[in-house]
């Protein structure tokens, strides 16, 4: 009997009930054939059930029937198709270092198949995913980059180097950063010396980089700081360095952030009076 909408409510719960019954059944029927595949030696139904599981993205069972099937069919014409499935099987569930060593060897067992291009383009996309926060090693980010540069090297034209380029642009903007830290740390720290080192160093060898910028005006701030803390003899020499820095720092980046700072430190320098200067006039005033 209807009222106030009870009957609606109650088949709506039933057939939600129902409905999640029948998923059920149907993920427990799944589960069990793909077990009795598993356990079964019918190779092709392993490859029927390997398409499945891609399709519906379960790609750790997947894998597991990979590891069955792949040298079973080694050295037929379908042997191609399954390593570059199994590349990508691999690279979906994660497995990076494992899909860029398969992506390696396909392109080295298949030098002149069709799918060549791509398996080289994912060998590099797998060492790119392995790639740490900015602040850890970079092993992985250097291999990433000679992987995907080697991909556009032998395919200029290729279908995936736009992709290849960005994903270059991005792991080089993690090796800067992680440069600048480290010579930003420096600098934090008070280490004058290691800072204007690997701030010099980081200029140098990262010119395009998004952290020039930040790297100028600690330079900068560096050497003002180690002259400022030097024996009073060598401290007009070491200014003589940081106002070199400055010109260049407002040369280069005149509407810097840092600019005001900047200004700051150069009217610290070119008022600086030495020691033997400083006395003098206290004398004179004395007198």
């Amino acid at each position: 009997m209807y009222k106030n909408g009870t009957f609606t409510s109650c088949f709506e719960v039933y057939m939600k009930n129902a409905i999640l019954v029948l998923m059920m059944v149907l993920a427990l029927a799944s589960c069990s054939e793909y077990q009795k595949v598993l356990k079964g030696v019918d190779n092709e139904a392993k490859l029927v059930m390997i398409d499945t599981l891609m399709n519906r993205g379960k790609y750790t069972k997947a894998i597991v029937l990979f590891d069955q099937v792949v040298q079973q069919y080694r050295g037929t014409d379908k042997a191609p198709e399954l390593a570059l499935k199994y590349g990508e099987a691999l690279f979906a569930d994660g497995m990076f270092p494992t899909s860029a060593g398969q992506f390696e060897r396909y392109a080295d067992a298949y030098a002149f198949a069709p799918k060549v291009e791509y398996a080289l383009f994912m060998e590099g996309k797998s060492y790119a995913n392995m790639v740490a926060v900015f602040s850890r090693d970079q092993l992985y980010t250097n291999k990433a980059i000679t992987k995907l540069q080697d991909y556009i090297n032998n395919y200029p034209n290729g279908e995936y180097v736009s992709r290849a380029n960005d994903e270059i642009s991005d792991l080089r903007f993690i090796l800067d950063q992680k440069a600048y830290e480290i010579a930003k740390n420096n600098h934090h720290r008070d280490a004058y010396i290691p800072a204007i080192a690997t701030l010099e160093n980081f200029i140098e060898d990262h010119p395009g980089s998004s952290f020039q910028d930040d790297a100028h005006f600690y330079l900068l701030d560096a050497q003002y700081s180690y002259a400022e803390n030097s024996v009073y003899t060598i401290v007009p020499k070491r200014l003589e360095k940081a106002k070199k820095y400055y010109d260049t720092f407002v040369k280069r980046f005149p509407d810097s952030e840092y600019k005001e700072r900047a200004d700051k430190i150069m009217t610290k320098i070119t008022e600086y009076k030495p020691e033997f200067v400083k006395e003098e006039t206290k004398k004179d005033n004395q007198e």
